[in-house]
């Protein structure tokens, strides 16, 4: 290829916009993360629309000649995957980072028992220390169901949604506008509440986690003198000062005697608002735009 040519494919790809992960920036600050909806196939044939538009309708529309792209396909994805440090949809950040790191080394040291042994021990330790966590949540949760004694709560964010929903060629070049989600779910009854804005109005931190927990104590709870809460430990959202005051107000203030806040492993931090997630996913999907 030209140099005009290569200059050509990496300006393209730059067009596409690009988030950074919200909770693995310190551990890989370089990489970026384009729409869900893309892909590395999908991007190339959006680059022979805007360059070769006949090849575009060949691969596209069935139409059969015989003439080839100036730029196929394995160059395009050769510096995609050689030059660019780019993923797809949301990163898998709540992977617990430990447990791929002793899985990786238990392979590593195959053949030598007395490691194997060791390292083995040690992922079942991390593992079961991870499993009391939903032991304990499960357990709560059922002294919850229609208990009267202490009012239970579990709340985290869903990942960060694009307006707006649609899949057209154009919509890839621009820039969406994020929409935030933070859900709280009841224990004692099953409901899942939802507070929604968007990027324009505030950001997704510990201020924000506060007035909407606030919001839902105040209005959608018993009131009674204990409260349980789960959330996990990002420490940006959930473990900070300015938590931890958040809740000495509301003692301070008689909204309840005592509060408890357990944090989940990191990468183990499945909870029931992951359920109530699912739900608008799977509507989300299967809505189209008008």
């Amino acid at each position: 290829m030209s140099i005009e040519t290569r200059e050509k494919i990496r300006a393209h790809i730059k067009s596409f916009p690009a988030r950074s992960s919200h909770y693995s920036r310190n551990q890989n600050p370089n990489k970026v993360y384009l729409s869900e909806e893309l892909n590395v196939h999908l991007m190339w044939l959006l680059y022979l629309k805007q360059y070769e538009n006949d090849q575009y309708v060949k691969y596209t529309s069935g139409k059969k000649h015989d003439m080839k792209p100036v730029v196929k396909y394995k160059y395009y994805n050769n510096i995609f995957l050689t030059e660019f440090n780019i993923g797809f949809g949301s990163p898998r950040s709540d992977r617990c980072l430990k447990c791929d790191q002793l899985q990786q080394q238990i392979e590593n040291v195959k053949g030598d028992e007395e490691l194997v042994n060791q390292m083995s021990n040690e992922r079942r330790l991390h593992q079961s220390q991870a499993d009391n966590g939903y032991t304990l949540l499960r357990r709560k949760s059922n002294e919850a169901l229609g208990k009267n004694n202490f009012d239970m709560m579990t709340f985290d964010f869903q990942q960060n949604l694009p307006l707006p929903n649609l899949t057209s060629s154009d919509m890839f070049y621009s820039r969406m506008l994020w929409v935030y989600n933070f859900g709280v779910h009841n224990c004692n009854n099953g409901d899942g509440y939802m507070n929604i804005w968007h990027e324009g109005v505030a950001a997704r931190g510990s201020s924000e986690v506060c007035s909407c927990l606030f919001k839902i104590i105040r209005n959608n709870t018993k009131r009674s003198p204990n409260l349980v809460l789960f959330s996990d430990g990002c420490v940006g959202q959930n473990k900070n000062k300015t938590v931890i005051t958040f809740l000495q107000y509301l003692v301070e203030n008689n909204f309840c005697r005592r509060i408890d806040h357990y944090f989940l492993y990191r990468g183990h931090t499945f909870l029931p608002n992951d359920r109530d997630f699912r739900l608008i996913e799977k509507r989300k999907k299967l809505t189209k735009a008008t």
